[in-house]
């Protein structure tokens, strides 16, 4: 998941609803175990609303207000990097 502004809308701010629709649709295209956290803390321009650690875990509590399950909200938010991580740094 990207948080660069310019990735999740070319033009404006990106906010939670904009993030949301990409989430969902690499949702709908399978990537329930794929998804995974990659914020750009490390100097992309963020939008104010999602520009902080605290602020983006905020995130999760949105997706599970509009209808993503607790499951796979943990999956995105930490057990797919994760699971990422285990199989390929042996």
């Amino acid at each position: 998941m990207n948080l660069c502004q310019r990735f999740i809308v070319p033009e404006g701010p990106a906010v939670a609803d904009e993030l949301f629709k990409h989430v969902y649709r690499m949702l709908e295209l399978g990537g329930e175990n794929v998804v995974a956290c990659g914020s750009d803390f490390d100097g992309a321009s963020i939008d104010e609303s999602l520009n902080t650690p605290v602020k983006f875990a905020g995130f999760a509590d949105y997706m599970l207000q509009h209808g993503i399950s607790e499951s796979v909200v943990n999956k995105i938010m930490f057990e797919n990097a994760y699971n990422f991580f285990k199989k390929n740094m042996k």
